[in-house]
């Protein structure tokens, strides 16, 4: 599953990032993004909390799920967790990831260019579809699900 977990990854268009303050305390937000196999980008400004989160803490989680349709067995539903460490990019890196971004959402204004943009380096990788074969069941709502361990 682990090139289908990917491709899934870049299909999508949000997630959700999850990041704690230098106390522990959470925050989540929901940002558009782009991916590469398993390393995933986003931009945030340094002044929102997440932004202020990573400054003080480089690590976040990020999810992303999808339901499966309305009377389709659930076991049908869809879903990747990456942790990891975050870096700002900056230079060659920080414009390959802005190409990225033009090339996903080529509607982005001019002033894209002069977004912060950050890279989530995977250190954990959890995948579920009913087509994996998986490592391990987990039970949700009375129900069975197969998890994939990819990192």
């Amino acid at each position: 599953m682990s090139q289908g977990a990917y491709d899934y990854l870049a299909e999508n268009e949000m997630l959700t990032v999850a990041t704690s303050s230098k106390d522990g305390v959470p925050h989540a937000s929901a940002l558009f993004y782009v991916s590469e196999g398993p390393i995933v980008f986003f931009s945030t400004a340094e002044t929102t909390k997440t932004g202020r989160n990573i400054s003080e803490n480089p690590y976040a989680a990020i999810a992303l799920g999808d339901a499966p349709d309305p009377g389709q067995d659930w076991s049908y539903a869809r879903g990747i967790a990456i942790n990891g460490t975050v870096d700002k990019l900056d230079g060659d890196e920080a414009a390959a990831a802005l190409a990225l971004f033009k090339a996903k959402y080529p509607n982005l204004p001019d002033t894209v260019s002069a977004a912060p943009l950050f890279r989530l380096n995977p250190t954990a990788i959890k995948a579920i579809h009913k087509d994996i074969t998986g490592s391990e069941d987990f039970e949700a709502l009375g129900m069975t699900f197969r998890r994939d361990t990819l990192l």
